[in-house]
């Protein structure tokens, strides 16, 4: 499988001069970055690292989590999003379980700081995972985390 880079918000359709009612049928991409945590960073102290990096100006859409292999020892694990100094700039605190599955969106939802993920700012944000284990360190499991969001224009919009 083959891949590309672009640069810049990405656009598609035929139309894209004109007001919505008289036809106009751009829309942009909606883009993700996924991060696998390994159990070796899901710790009861807490562990911070970059996953990733969203573009300036990108609007944060949605977060889902999956835990892909069972937690052992650690019965959650509690999960923030943010930028250095801010942990929880994004998303507080919410848990994703123990078990196999996808955490439930409104518990996602629920811990979504809709202000901050609206604009990530003016520059490229280094994305923050923190990953906190509930009852001590995993000794096992695996937990997806996938950031889905859309690039602006340069003028925000």
């Amino acid at each position: 499988m083959g891949s590309s880079t672009f640069s810049g918000p990405i656009r598609s359709g035929t139309v894209r001069d004109g007001t919505a009612t008289s036809g106009v049928n751009v829309g942009r991409a909606v883009l993700s970055q996924s991060y696998t945590i390994p159990f070796a960073q899901m710790l009861s102290a807490g562990s911070a690292f970059v996953i990733g990096n969203l573009p300036a100006g990108s609007k944060i859409l949605e977060v889902t989590t999956e835990v892909t292999v069972a937690l052992t020892t650690a019965t959650n694990l509690a999960i923030q999003l943010g930028i250095t100094g801010t942990v929880a700039k994004f998303f507080a605190s919410f848990n994703t379980g123990a078990t196999i599955g996808k955490t439930a969106r409104a518990t996602v939802d629920a811990a979504q700081v809709t202000l901050a993920t609206d604009n990530v700012g003016a520059a490229d944000v280094p994305l923050l995972l923190t990953a906190t284990a509930a009852t001590g360190n995993a000794a096992a499991g695996s937990v997806v985390v996938t950031v889905n969001y859309v690039q602006r224009n340069a003028d925000g919009s």
